[in-house]
């Protein structure tokens, strides 16, 4: 049955009795349904933070990518009141500490069904509603009215304005807005701006190409690869495939199981891919082999696959807005991997931000690339480094953060090594990096294996549990040309190994050192210099 509902108006009137004619009218969702909840004022959807887990976990307002973070059960509670219990955790929204003033925070919590995690539902327009707290009276409320990603959703004396109002549209799949099935969802984008369209519908997953079904059934994955293989055979310009929803994909174990893309290809998947391994890691959800002029917009992959995005001897490769959030089981579990395995390199491939989190090994990792341009790298806890180049050259690197990368190992927030940045046998300035912020981990910086050609603005390294910075077998590098500070942990080292050529021509200035110091150990390196040097209960020992 419907939801109860606080109506202002009756359905297709303005209150004035004259009749409306912009849409036919859509009742709420009923109780029991899955929903996303959409900001009127901003279009962003109502989102558990990072997918969290954990009790106290913040609610926020984040753009709808529709991942389960972002869809809410309507579980009946008494009198029409319901609780919104997310998909990704299984916990409710709750008014936090049982507050009845305006501005308490709204957060989850494990559902026990009391009142400050009872809310009802009160339209105000077709589709469109409210939401208001048992407890104190007050609804929610998109913190300042921000149309900002990540604004705060707080409660707050109903005004009726547009930050106090929601879209409440079955996560299902639905027709003309989400509410009654079997059309597209606005919240995930309109198919008719693209060439396929892969969807979910009731627990089918449907492939279309200008309306044609070219796919029914239950795997995610064959519907996005039969959606990819209806484009236009022998295309000489891009065409594209918008996948909506979200799906479980495994155990399989066998040969790589992967969504494999075409030359000429764009794929925006605007939900997650669950990849629901056994341990052999044989699911690689996204792979670009042998192929040029792909593009993969926007992109969420969670669980264990074998590499989250595996890109082997392509060209011009766009990887736009990437989330990975694996559950570090398989020593294996990579983020992306960008290589040259199939026998050329990889060529002028570029990624705008990817946000990593629970690998078993690198965030993300290259191994024979040319031409790579990456805005920013979020590494949480992963296995190996948050970003490792290897035999890479003509980088340009925006932003590195990195909190517990290659924690317990040898591995940095940032290496590079196995000659990256070396051209013809030499060391010419090719690889740029904007900033490197490290906060624990295995090292900070990490320049090993007759690499170097490296130059990076800024450095903020603190508590690592090796070197902060460790520089060994490495040529023409400027580390903190625009500053930085390094804290506490262990210490930053110009180092050699006998097997290969000694450090030479690196830079270190402008950096500010706190309880550690500088080491340049064995004195086997030529032209390797330490200025502008602010020395904090530390040490300063080069060997010239």
């Amino acid at each position: 049955m419907l939801l109860p509902l606080i109506t202002s108006f009756p359905s297709g009137c303005d209150g004035s009795g004259e009749v409306l004619e912009s849409a036919e009218y859509r009742a709420l969702p009923s109780a029991g349904s899955v929903v996303r909840l959409v900001n009127v004022s901003s279009n962003k959807c109502v989102d558990l933070e990072n997918g969290s887990p954990d009790d106290g976990a913040n609610i926020r307002q984040w753009p709808c990518n529709g991942a389960t973070a972002q869809e809410f059960v309507l579980d009946p509670a008494a009198d029409g009141y319901v609780l919104l219990r997310n998909v990704a955790s299984n916990k409710c929204l709750d008014v936090w500490g049982w507050s009845t003033s305006p501005g308490a925070n709204i957060a989850q919590w494990a559902c026990h069904g009391g009142t400050n995690q009872q809310f009802m539902l009160e339209e105000t327009s077709n589709g469109i509603a409210t939401i208001r707290s048992r407890l104190s009276n007050l609804v929610l409320d998109v913190e300042g009215g921000s149309a900002a990603d990540g604004a705060n959703i707080m409660q707050w004396n109903a005004h009726g304005g547009a930050n106090q109002r929601f879209e409440v549209i079955s996560a299902g799949g639905g027709g003309d807005g989400g509410g009654d099935g079997g059309g597209p969802d606005p919240s995930c984008g309109d198919p008719n701006d693209f060439d396929a369209w892969v969807h979910l519908e009731g627990g089918t997953w449907i492939a279309e190409n200008g309306g044609s079904t070219v796919y029914t059934g239950g795997d995610m994955m064959h519907a996005m690869q039969a959606g990819l293989d209806s484009l236009t055979p022998g295309r000489s310009s891009k065409e594209s495939v918008l996948v909506c929803g979200s799906g479980t994909i495994g155990p399989h174990a066998g040969s790589i199981k992967r969504v494999r893309l075409p030359s000429y290809s764009i794929l925006d998947v605007r939900g997650t891919m669950t990849i629901a391994d056994t341990g052999e890691g044989d699911i690689v959800p996204v792979a670009c082999r042998n192929a040029s002029h792909v593009e993969v917009p926007n992109l969420r992959i969670e669980g264990n696959p074998r590499y989250s995005v595996w890109v082997q001897s392509c060209s011009d490769v766009e990887l736009g807005d990437i989330d990975i959030s694996l559950s570090n089981i398989l020593t294996i579990g990579h983020g992306i991997r960008i290589d040259d395995s199939l026998g050329s390199m990889s060529t002028d491939v570029s990624i705008d931000h990817v946000q990593v989190e629970g690998t078993g090994t690198h965030g993300v990792e290259t191994y024979g690339v040319d031409d790579l341009t990456i805005g920013h790298v979020e590494a949480v806890d992963t296995g190996g480094c948050g970003l490792l180049l290897n035999a890479t050259t003509h980088a340009d690197i925006g932003v590195v953060d990195a909190v517990g990368a290659g924690s317990g190992t040898g591995y940095a927030a940032f290496r590079i090594a196995n000659g990256a940045g070396r051209i013809g046998g030499q060391y010419p300035t090719n690889i740029h990096v904007g900033e490197v912020n490290a906060q624990g981990g295995g090292r900070g910086v990490f320049c090993v294996s007759d690499s170097g050609g490296l130059e990076i603005d800024h450095v903020d390294i603190s508590q690592t549990e090796t070197n902060a910075i460790l520089l060994e077998n490495c040529h023409n590098v400027s580390l903190a040309t625009g500053g930085g500070t390094v804290s506490g942990g262990g210490n930053i080292r110009i180092a050699a190994r006998a097997d290969m050529a000694p450090s030479s021509d690196i830079t270190l200035e402008n950096l500010t050192v706190v309880n550690n110091g500088i080491l340049e150990s064995p004195c086997s390196g030529t032209n390797n210099v330490a200025s502008n040097i602010t020395l904090v209960g530390s040490s300063l020992q080069m060997c010239n």
